[in-house]
């Protein structure tokens, strides 16, 4: 039965968290398309530079991650900030978010490189929570993995620790997701959603049993992408109060702990989005880090009387989905307009 909601008076269909994940999906592939490529992708590169090029040129993203961090940034939110996310993800509750999430990170980026069925990619999921150590993390993020930082006093020494954590979780393929000047002494929440995986497509065969594969060919390439996904939430998805100060209600999320503190009671509302990806593909495997693929399918799994051979050759430019096949969660989307272009 399909759920629905009252709005403005009417009744309208609500969409499910499924539904949503793929939502986020197309809705990013638009909007990211729509946005002009940072003048330096790389810290330090001129504009117009090789990586600048490539953001041009190549798009990737991962809708897993940032859903689950909306799914995250929703369990401390109330009210009209509260709607609006459950609005674009598609949920009943913040309850149903974590649900959704947690299913998410179980099946579709669920480690299977030990698989009674031969293993397959090696995939790790985690989520986590930096918080000033003069606040505390209220019920709501009771389960999420939390670390204390001096954001008031060491805003860089802070930053450094995210990276730290970051970088050893995807083996150094993303070394950072944070600059310096992204926080400062105001901060006082980081969440940080990470997706790695280690080689695994071409360990996997071919669907022949479900698609007579013919002539398989890929051109060797890597993509990179990185940067704020504000605009993108804000405009495409509906997601705005959040980012307005005095608007955001994310009252559930911490609070301060001396409250006789000149900043104690003040209100929550969120900076930016960054998000950051990498996906590299060549003769050894699939290497896919702040994103990743638990199975990439090739041809169709339609049943038919007498199958017809399928040649995949990508010898022209092409958009690329990372499906996980039974929940059907769209764990990557990528766009390769240019396989010459590394990074």
């Amino acid at each position: 039965m399909t759920r629905k909601r009252r709005r403005s008076g009417k009744t309208v269909p609500k969409k499910s968290n499924a539904a949503g994940l793929t939502a986020l999906a197309l809705c990013f592939t638009r909007q990211l398309q729509l946005q002009a490529p940072p003048a330096a992708v790389v810290a330090g590169e001129p504009a117009g530079g090789p990586s600048a090029a490539a953001a041009a040129a190549n798009l990737l993203f991962s809708p897993v991650a940032v859903y689950a961090a909306l799914a995250l940034l929703a369990a401390g939110a109330r009210g009209g900030t509260l709607q609006e996310l459950l609005d674009a993800l598609g949920g009943d509750s913040r309850d149903d978010l974590d649900a959704f999430a947690r299913r998410a990170a179980e099946r579709a980026v669920a480690d299977r490189s030990r698989s009674l069925s031969g293993g397959g990619p090696a995939v790790a999921f985690a989520c986590g929570a930096w918080l000033d150590a003069a606040w505390a993390l209220l019920p709501a993020f009771r389960d999420a993995e939390a670390r204390a930082v001096d954001f008031g006093n060491e805003p860089e020494k802070a930053v450094g620790e995210i990276n730290g954590c970051l970088a050893a979780a995807t083996n150094n393929h993303i070394d950072s997701i944070l600059d310096p000047s992204s926080v400062d002494t105001r901060t006082t929440l980081v969440l940080v959603e990470k997706v790695a995986s280690g080689p695994g497509f071409w360990h996997y065969r071919l669907p022949t049993s479900q698609v007579p594969v013919g002539d398989f060919r890929l051109p060797k390439f890597e993509v990179f992408a990185s940067g704020s996904v504000r605009e993108a939430l804000s405009d495409g998805m509906g997601i705005k109060s959040a980012f307005v100060a005095g608007e955001a209600d994310l009252a559930d999320m911490a609070a301060k702990r001396d409250e006789d503190a000149d900043t104690a009671g003040t209100p929550l509302y969120v900076a930016d989005v960054c998000h950051k990806a990498v996906i590299e593909v060549n003769e050894g495997g699939t290497v896919a880090n702040g994103a990743t693929a638990s199975y990439m399918l090739c041809g169709a799994s339609a049943v038919m009387d007498q199958p017809v051979k399928v040649d995949f050759v990508a010898d022209h430019p092409f958009v690329f989905f990372v499906i996980e096949e039974v929940s059907r969660a769209i764990v990557f989307v990528g766009r390769v307009l240019d396989p010459s272009i590394s990074g």
